[in-house]
């Protein structure tokens, strides 16, 4: 019998360290680690019984490198049962020899119920080994180490050796992001946000792969958890730890973002005037997620304003998504609607208006993928760049400062433009380069280099464009 279960032992350690192999691991984790504890053969100097260690606990374990280098501290390592036994999940390590300094067993709620005890230490006595337990690992090897554990009912810390039982410990489980493409879905990078109401826990960059989230929060409080990413709606959804790992089995969460309009708004809680944008369409709907916790369902109308109060001042991650291919025209002006950091309209793909101006806004906008403008007004703002497609129909463009183009990015600007006018022939569009909005002298933008002043004076003469000023 003690035959049989040996044998399955050693085969779940194995399926175990197939299973919990990351493809993404560094190639220096060359060999595994594993422990193993029986609590029903421990000292129990309270009387715990067996049917006290709930299922979904796990170990709190301290690995240090032979001459003390920390290797991993406090590490949360899951548990399998197998009969009256327990094996953990491997820890990858490089091949070496190590100590292991701390083992705790914590129930899943964060009671401790088993420690291992120090050497030196008054329980230290009753086990055949206190702690530091040395241990080897050999190249392309799983390495078990038995450790005997002490029942913490009516002791103290300082009888295992420890000040305290500091039980800040890190929660993890896996997330992966998907965005849609030609192809069908595909992994995706965003930004993870752990959020308290309003108040941000933790953020962390999520790559486009199986990615592991750690937090220390109780398992039983409820959090917020944001994903974002530029061009994409924003993901929320509330939970509990224990409610998670309940839900996911051990699998990974998937999250699958949808096309949107996004812009980091600017909000100001003391302002007279509610934030506000404005857009119209050619009818239907669109949900605007204001990035507060809150959102809002309009029609879209013949050029409405569209309305929010933010309850605290910040910058808040706004998504909008709905019928946005019905949506024509859109604009944020008089410093009513603040844009920073950045905005992406690609979703809006029948869009033929786009107006920035005298307010806040990103230095950049890339809009190659709007290939219905006509109309841009970017006046009096942040912008240093705007990016156009090679095939645009742009027929009326304003770029008046005072802004932050240069004169390389203005060059960019008006080759991209000048080439698609001589391509298709548009004659009598209009660019306005004023260096300041209301003063109607020669001064331009950038300035621009004699290479653009030639571009500007042929769209001028040889197209019937209005050029402002005249250079």
């Amino acid at each position: 019998m003690q035959l049989l279960k040996r044998t399955l032992l050693l085969f779940v350690a194995a399926m175990l360290a197939y299973s919990c192999a990351d493809e993404n691991e560094s190639p220096r984790y060359t060999g595994q680690i594993q422990f193993s504890f029986n609590p029903n053969a421990t000292i129990k100097p309270g009387g715990r019984t067996a049917a006290e260690f709930p299922d979904g606990s796990y170990l709190i374990v301290t690995i240090q490198s032979a001459n003390g280098q920390a290797i991993f501290t406090r590490e949360q390592v899951e548990l399998v049962r197998v009969g009256d036994e327990y094996i953990s999940e491997p820890l990858p390590l490089v091949e070496g020899n190590f100590r292991l300094t701390d083992f705790w067993v914590v129930s899943p709620s964060r009671v401790l119920l088993y420690a291992a005890p120090k050497e030196g230490a008054p329980l230290a006595d009753l086990v055949d080994d206190p702690l530091p337990l040395t241990f080897s690992v050999g190249k392309d090897q799983l390495s078990n180490v038995g450790v005997q554990v002490i029942d913490v009912s009516d002791t103290s810390p300082q009888d295992f050796g420890y000040a305290s039982f500091d039980l800040e410990v890190v929660r993890k489980f896996q997330i992966s992001v998907f965005t849609p493409s030609e192809n069908g879905l595909e992994m995706s990078s965003a930004t993870a946000t752990l959020l308290d109401g309003l108040d941000t826990l933790q953020l962390e960059s999520l790559d486009a792969k199986v990615n592991t989230l750690g937090f220390t929060e109780a398992p039983d409080d409820t959090m917020t958890l944001a994903i974002t990413k530029p061009g994409y709606g924003r993901y929320t959804r509330k939970f509990t730890f224990n409610q998670l790992k309940q839900e996911l089995g051990g699998t990974p969460l998937t999250v699958v973002l949808e096309p949107a309009v996004t812009f980091i708004a600017l909000a100001d809680a003391n302002s007279f005037n509610p934030y506000s944008f404005r857009l119209s369409g050619t009818g239907g709907q669109f949900t605007v997620d204001w990035g507060d916790g809150t959102s809002s369902l309009f029609d879209i109308g013949a050029y409405e304003t569209y309305e929010h109060v933010y309850t605290s001042s910040g910058t808040f991650f706004v998504s909008i998504t709905g019928d946005l291919q019905n949506v024509v025209e859109f604009s944020s002006f008089y410093g009513l609607g603040p844009i920073v950091d950045h905005i992406d309209v690609a979703a809006f793909t029948e869009l033929n208006d786009l107006r920035i101006g005298l307010t806040t806004s990103p230095t950049s906008i890339d809009l190659t993928k709007n290939k219905k403008l006509t109309s841009i007004m970017f006046i009096g703002n942040d912008m240093a760049e705007v990016i156009i497609a090679p095939d645009n129909i742009l027929t009326y463009v304003s770029l008046d400062g005072p802004n932050n183009f240069t004169t390389a990015s203005l060059e960019a600007f008006v080759d991209i433009l000048y080439q698609s006018v001589v391509a298709s022939g548009r004659t009598g569009g209009y660019i306005s380069l004023y260096a300041i909005w209301y003063e109607t002298d020669n001064a331009m933008i950038g300035p621009p280099s004699p290479a653009t002043l030639h571009k500007l004076h042929s769209l001028r003469n040889d197209y019937g464009w209005q050029l402002d000023p005249l250079p």
